[in-house]
């Protein structure tokens, strides 16, 4: 890499994918300092405004084998991620992956042991432990003593749009559904605060299985739209998510974490923005409520590309000064490894 840790001067990145990685990884990562974008792939990137500088692929092939790159982003479908990931790493550079780094968890292991083998930081984008709203939960654990329940609701209408033609999110054989989309980062946030997690019950469930296209093409959706999920910690505690991507209206995302000494509480003022808008707050046994953050408070506003942004600096930072991302290849690990239990549950469960 052309920096030294103590002194960085250039980090040059190239960008797999040309759908999420153009429309967020690619202004992300050329508004950090310090980071040079010069290479993007993908189908459409073309007739994409590129910085200075940055060059487009065809696919994430060429541009691995011949781009001269310090770190990869890697924004593709999960089953194309995991190779991509593993020819980053096999080619010396830092990782930066989207959620689920893997869906089998000897893959997403044998990630991790790569980019520990070959001393490259590694980074999975869980945009949602660095929104304030839920860094702010964390940060006040203590109040509620020994945790007792963790419940989570997030009801929007995300899917209720006729799908873009080949889309892998519809497709359950390709890595698709409302767990990799949406509920990684559920399963991400209940593993931050109560720690190793074990699956209880997964209920996968397809409530809208036709749409018609744009085109007017009816397509058949074989990956869940919606699904209940039930964990358990190494101490007790249980959580439960409820992710409905089909509900009739927006009712956002809420979460109750329930302790022996009181309760705290994030409640969505706005629903229809997936990354604002949200109250928390801590309530004593006696029903009385403090507000720790206004959903109006300045510390509180933010929209998506200020999440990922936390995510992708603490990516650079371990990259130029040492140290382990918050969002890392081990928490990407131990997210693959109670999603795949969760849908080895409902699998072995007669239909």
């Amino acid at each position: 890499m052309n920096s030294d840790p103590k002194n960085p001067t250039s980090l040059r990145l190239g960008i797999a994918g040309a759908g999420f990685g153009l429309r967020v990884l690619l202004p992300v990562f050329a508004g950090i300092e310090g980071v040079r974008v010069v290479a993007i792939s993908g189908r459409s990137v073309g007739a994409a405004r590129l910085p200075p500088g940055c060059l487009a692929y065809p696919n994430w092939e060429t541009m691995l084998r011949t781009a001269e790159l310090d770190a990869a982003a890697i924004a593709l479908p999960p089953l194309e991620q995991e190779r991509a990931a593993a020819v980053a790493l096999a080619s010396g550079l830092h990782l930066f992956c989207e959620k689920p780094l893997a869906l089998c968890p000897s893959v997403a292991e044998a990630l991790a042991r790569d980019a520990q083998r070959g001393k490259r930081v590694g980074c999975v984008d869980f945009e949602i432990r660095k929104i304030p709203a839920f860094e702010m939960v964390r940060k006040h654990l203590s109040r509620i003593g020994r945790p007792l329940s963790l419940t989570i609701s997030w009801k929007i209408n995300a899917r209720v749009a006729p799908p873009p033609p080949g889309s892998w999110k519809y497709d359950a054989a390709r890595g698709g559904g409302a767990m990799s989309s949406f509920g990684c980062h559920l399963v991400d946030l209940c593993t931050l605060l109560l720690g190793r997690l074990e699956a209880l019950s997964f209920e996968p469930r397809v409530r809208v299985p036709e749409r018609p296209s744009a085109a007017g093409v009816s397509w058949r959706i074989t990956a869940e739209d919606a699904f209940d999920l039930t964990l358990r910690s190494a101490d007790g505690a249980e959580a439960r998510i409820e992710m409905d991507t089909v509900a009739e209206r927006d009712e956002g995302l809420h979460l109750a974490f329930a302790g022996a000494e009181g309760r705290l509480l994030v409640v969505d003022r706005e629903p229809s923005n997936y990354f604002a808008g949200w109250d928390v707050l801590f309530e004593r046994p006696n029903g009385h409520r403090a507000t720790l953050l206004d959903a109006a408070s300045p510390s509180a506003l933010g929209d998506r590309m200020v999440a990922v942004r936390r995510v992708a600096v603490d990516f650079v930072r371990a990259v130029f000064y040492g140290g382990t991302p918050d969002s890392s290849l081990e928490a990407g690990v131990e997210n693959v490894r109670v999603v795949a239990r969760a849908r080895a549950l409902a699998a072995s469960i007669p239909r």
